[in-house]
């Protein structure tokens, strides 16, 4: 992804026998940055959870969503939009959403 992120780069880890930080760093005194402190691992793992997966989610719903426009027009307008381009973009849904599903195109 080309654009630039102002967070702290990723992933982000925590470790519940440490002192309740999340880091992205095994060790943030090795050179991870300290993120922020937790007082519940559920929480604490939601969180990180969540934020290691953001980028990849926008990008898959991004190509879910060009697929069915690309869909809703062929079914607006079946003569404007080619057989190929409609199995193409056919296609790139079932990539996405293969990968949004946690396996591998």
């Amino acid at each position: 992804m080309t654009e630039e992120h102002k967070h702290t780069p990723l992933p982000w880890i925590f470790q519940e026998n440490r002192s309740g930080m999340i880091s992205n760093d095994v060790v943030p005194e090795s050179g991870g940055n300290t993120i922020a402190a937790y007082t519940g691992k559920e929480d604490a793992a939601f969180i990180v959870k969540a934020c290691n997966v953001y980028y990849e989610n926008e990008a898959i719903k991004a190509e879910l969503l060009a697929a069915l426009e690309v869909c809703i027009d062929m079914r607006k307008n079946p003569e404007g939009v080619s057989y190929q381009a409609a199995k193409s973009a056919l296609a790139k849904a079932d990539a996405a959403i293969t990968r949004a599903k946690g396996g591998v195109e």
